[in-house]
């Protein structure tokens, strides 16, 4: 397999993504550690030198404001019950798909974190 790398990144027709016959899809993990919202929040934090924190809201609050905001009722509903399954930690769990598909270790979420905040998208600059 290519190796990929952010100067030479792999061809989308390389990426082996989708599942070939009676194989199991890549699952897109980081394998060290799991991060939640509020970790992930922290570590953009750090990295943009700046306060950001993470406020939960819950699954009620969420679809007030959709539908405040004048999101169909479908689409509030597909949202909530995706959010539903996602975000109540039974897919929480470490994988080696980055590394099975990327043929390289995965970058740690805090150095994606500082190379994203030395391009300055978290400075406050830009027009939002």
């Amino acid at each position: 397999m290519e190796q990929c790398t952010r100067e030479a990144p792999c061809s989308r027709e390389r990426l082996p993504l989708a599942p070939q016959r009676g194989e199991d899809a890549p699952e897109v993990h980081r394998p060290e550690r799991l991060l939640g919202w509020a970790q992930a929040v922290a570590e953009i934090a750090t990295a943009a030198g700046r306060p950001i924190r993470y406020l939960p809201v819950s699954l009620e609050e969420y679809a007030a404001l959709l539908i405040e905001n004048q999101v169909p009722a479908d689409y509030v509903k597909m949202l909530t019950d995706v959010f539903t399954e996602v975000l109540d930690g039974r897919n929480a769990h470490l994988a080696d798909g980055v590394q099975r598909a990327l043929g390289r270790p995965p970058r740690d979420f805090a150095d994606y974190a500082r190379a994203a905040a030395a391009t300055g998208v978290w400075s406050g600059s830009a027009a939002a």
